[in-house]
């Protein structure tokens, strides 16, 4: 997953820099929309996140984070930054 991640980030910055202005939300949901199935659950879990929360550094730490603790078999890890939450298994 890493290495998709860093060619849709290439590709976004391509794009920034022919002059198109991409909202962050806009690049979220886009990458969110090209997650693989097996990450279902994660992608869930990001579409009720707060807009103001989802911005492409959060979702991209979370993919990593998600596919970090899990390996090959992605399920919701880590729910964010906020103290006080426990971990969705």
């Amino acid at each position: 997953m890493k290495e998709q991640l860093s060619n849709i980030c290439e590709k976004i910055y391509r794009l920034k820099d022919l002059g198109y202005n991409l909202k962050d939300l806009t690049i979220v949901m886009l990458i969110m929309v090209l997650l693989l199935e097996s990450y279902v659950s994660l992608r869930q879990h990001l579409y009720i996140q707060d807009e103001n929360t989802l911005t492409m550094d959060f979702i991209i730490k979370q993919i990593l984070l998600e596919e970090n603790a899990c390996g090959s078999t992605p399920h919701v890890v880590l729910v964010g930054d906020r103290k006080g939450k426990k971990p969705i298994h």
